[in-house]
């Protein structure tokens, strides 16, 4: 198996290393970039955040909204990205099984060597 350092489908490698960082991040809490402009592939456009905690076995998504970060932030700090979130009501929670959650973000960056 080979993890890419670099997310292919993340337009520019500043965007792609902050995006793997939160996808692959230890804590207990994090926001969690979800889905992104498909034009650009990068977080300067629409932003899904998702507010993730990992609980024993379980991975929760509590809830789901649109990143308000300001480009003057971006230029900043990446680590604004989540901060303020516009938080979509009527999307539910969702939770997952911890093992079939990681193995499916491992998808992401990480493929069989041919």
């Amino acid at each position: 198996m080979y993890c890419h350092r670099r997310l292919d489908w993340v337009s520019h490698e500043k965007d792609s290393a902050f995006v793997l960082s939160r996808h692959r991040s230890s804590k207990a809490f994090v926001r969690l970039p979800i889905l992104m402009c498909p034009d650009d592939c990068d977080v300067w456009c629409t932003l899904l955040i998702a507010d993730v905690e990992r609980e024993g076995t379980t991975v929760y998504w509590h809830r789901i909204g649109i990143d308000q970060t300001t480009a003057e932030e971006l230029t900043a700090d990446y680590e604004l990205i989540g901060n303020r979130v516009e938080w979509l009501n009527k999307v539910a929670a969702m939770s997952f099984s911890q093992k079939k959650y990681d193995a499916e973000m491992q998808k992401l960056w990480c493929q069989e060597k041919v």
